[in-house]
């Protein structure tokens, strides 16, 4: 599945209006909570249940995902542009470069899936 410019640009807007990073998460108390410390400082937490039988998807494996998220989710976003860009500058080069009659299958094989992969992800 392919995450489009407008996904991707969604997901920059999301994280540009979290609580700066890093984020920390810390042992539960003895009421089954879990805090994920933000900002470093002890009263700026966010608070995840996760002793709660009606609810059991509140985990302390979520709640250690959400806290990795914040400094994981713009490193994989600033990645994934990295490569969209050399992919894209592979594809402009490689159309430049070889003209069609001397195309080799798996050089066009790559470059058919690359050219496609940039169309679905919306880069142009």
């Amino acid at each position: 599945m392919t995450i489009t410019r407008e996904e991707l640009d969604s997901l920059k807007v999301m994280v540009d209006a979290a609580t700066e990073g890093p984020w920390e998460l810390v042992d539960k108390n003895d009421m089954g909570n879990c805090y994920i410390y933000v900002e470093g400082s002890i009263t700026d937490r966010i608070t995840i249940v996760t002793a709660d039988p009606v609810r059991p998807w509140l985990t302390e494996e979520n709640a250690t995902f959400i806290a990795a998220s914040r400094e994981a989710v713009p490193r994989l976003i600033a990645e994934l542009e990295r490569a969209r860009a050399l992919l894209q500058a592979f594809v402009r080069a490689y159309e430049k470069a070889t003209p069609a009659t001397e195309y080799d299958v798996v050089e066009a094989n790559a470059y058919s899936e690359a050219a496609a992969y940039l169309i679905d992800a919306g880069v142009e």
